[in-house]
């Protein structure tokens, strides 16, 4: 099946950072229809490969590599007033209400997308925004509304609205959840769930929680300091996590249980962001790290199976490993 997105070799450098690289070598797909994560700690890159995907980096980022959606390759801006690729790419941002114009009430809102889909026509999208936002879970009468009088939840909401109004293939999630509370939280995850499978809708999520990733995220991508170090179906990583940074992350989630542990389990150090290496970049904080990891920097790469690649010399063992 052809990829609806490919990304080949993508490097990302800021202005003013030659020595920096916010992305270094990334390679992904995303399937149609499929559901994508990307975890790692803040400043490692999620968030600019979500905005090298839609074409929104500031001005002067130096940069390589390739980027494809269905086929047709995209330069890292957007060429003003255009049609592009990038049309068939939707965002919802961490934080709604600096997304959402808030002195335009959110119906207009989403009927300045429909319009653009080529509905002129009063009655029509009307209609259409009708069946948006009940896809959405919205009552028809939060169209009259503004921004600011609907909660954290209605506003996200309305974003997804936004998306399914452009019709689009792709929908990123940039830390969709971060503001909500529990219970709301769960089910803007479970909406993102429902939409994908009625609407045949890809998700690419981005998020520090690992149990939002696992929640509706069939493939799972670890990012360290820009680059992948671990790529693998869900159920292999939640599972079988191959690198010590993986399991660093699914080791810090707090676990419910009458044996809890008095501390929780955190990865020692903090990432250097300014280092320039040819070795391993987690070796610092590896308890696995040996004189090898300090010279080399490891591929991606994998052992057993190939669903699952990894970036150390010295992978965690599989359970097969210990029988």
């Amino acid at each position: 099946m052809q990829p609806l997105v490919k990304i080949s070799d993508l490097c990302i450098r800021y202005p003013g950072m030659d020595s920096i690289a916010a992305l270094r070598h990334i390679d992904m797909e995303i399937q149609p229809g499929g559901s994508c994560g990307i975890v790692g700690e803040s400043g490692c890159g999620k968030t600019t490969l979500a905005l090298a995907l839609m074409g929104m980096l500031p001005p002067g980022c130096d940069w390589q590599g390739k980027i494809r959606i269905n086929d047709s390759a995209v330069d890292l801006y957007n060429p003003t007033g255009r049609r592009s690729p990038r049309d068939q790419i939707a965002m919802v941002f961490q934080n709604p209400q600096t997304a959402l114009n808030p002195v335009i009430t959110v119906g207009r809102q989403i009927i300045r997308v429909i319009r653009r889909q080529g509905l002129r026509r009063n009655r029509d999208q009307q209609i259409k925004l009708a069946e948006i936002l009940k896809l959405v879970e919205l009552r028809a009468t939060v169209a009259k509304l503004y921004p600011h009088q609907l909660s954290g939840g209605m506003q996200q909401r309305v974003m997804l609205a936004m998306a399914l109004a452009k019709q689009a293939k792709l929908l990123i999630a940039d830390e969709p959840t971060t503001s909500l509370d529990a219970q709301t939280r769960l089910q803007i995850l479970d909406l993102l769930g429902r939409l994908q499978q009625q609407q045949q809708l890809a998700i690419l999520l981005i998020s520090h929680d690992l149990t939002a990733i696992a929640r509706i995220c069939q493939q799972v991508l670890v990012i360290y300091q820009g680059r992948v170090v671990e790529d693998a179906p869900q159920e292999m990583m939640f599972a079988q996590p191959r690198h010590p940074y993986s399991a660093g992350l699914l080791a810090a989630i707090p676990k419910i249980h009458r044996q809890r542990p008095d501390l929780l389990v955190s990865l020692p150090g903090e990432p250097d962001l300014s280092a320039v290496t040819t070795a391993c970049n987690f070796a610092s904080r590896c308890g696995y790290a040996d004189s090898f990891c300090e010279q080399q920097r490891p591929p991606l790469n994998h052992d057993r199976d190939p669903r699952q690649r990894f970036a150390c010399f010295n992978p965690r063992p599989c359970p097969e490993d210990s029988i």
